[in-house]
């Protein structure tokens, strides 16, 4: 159920994070949020690095946070 969930949040912010993008600051925020609520839904502790790669401009149009839970559930490691 956690998998689901965990996908859920990172399709969700990996959406608001595109749509809101052109705001300054929504997209900070929307990660600060995200990164931990995925962390204790996933327990990946990579999570925080790449979570940190949403915070280079230009790099928030790449779905990072469904990429990185799909690859987590998948058995992919890095």
């Amino acid at each position: 159920m956690k998998e689901l969930a965990a996908l859920a949040v990172a399709i969700i912010s990996d959406v608001l994070d595109y749509l809101g993008g052109f705001i300054p600051g929504f997209g900070d925020i929307l990660d600060m949020i995200t990164i931990p609520v995925l962390f204790y839904l996933t327990g990946y502790n990579k999570l925080m690095l790449v979570g940190a790669a949403e915070f280079i401009p230009l790099v928030d149009f790449i779905p990072t946070y469904t990429i990185l839970v799909l690859m987590h559930y998948s058995g992919v490691r890095f």
